[in-house]
């Protein structure tokens, strides 16, 4: 299971990193970045009623999360225990279902991609298999 958590760790940092960027992106919007060399519509994504969850941006709520999977995920290498290995999972699939609901909205609804949302929804889309692997194995 330490393997699982390392793997977890190493995604959620690629998350946070992601989430952290395509929040500055979004609070700066003069800043071009990795969304105008994707040649992707990073602001009409994020500026959508789907860019907030409870008037919280995604990108500060993604930052927070995977702060949280990553330090639960340090805490379950150095000190493994099943009761938090189910909460990494539960926290990781959690994750992992909110991703796909977003990359459905931004296919389907918006019918725009944003490439930083891209990569952290893709990652969380990893980390729900990583999730369920990791409760599979128990």
């Amino acid at each position: 299971m330490k393997r699982i958590s390392i793997f977890i760790l190493i995604i959620a940092v690629i998350a946070l990193v992601f989430a952290f960027i395509s929040g500055v992106e979004k609070s700066n919007s003069s800043m071009t970045g990795l969304c105008t060399i994707a040649n992707s519509d990073c602001a009409a994504v994020q500026n959508t009623i789907y860019g907030q969850f409870y008037g919280i941006d995604l990108p500060v709520l993604g930052v927070i999360g995977f702060l949280i999977i990553a330090g639960l995920a340090v805490w379950q290498i150095y000190k493994p225990h099943k009761k938090k290995l189910y909460v990494l999972s539960g926290l990781c699939i959690l994750a992992g279902i909110f991703a796909l609901w977003l990359i459905y909205v931004q296919a389907f609804i918006l019918q725009q991609f944003c490439a930083l949302c891209i990569v952290v929804d893709g990652c969380s889309v990893i980390l729900l298999g990583l999730g369920i692997y990791a409760l599979a194995k128990q």
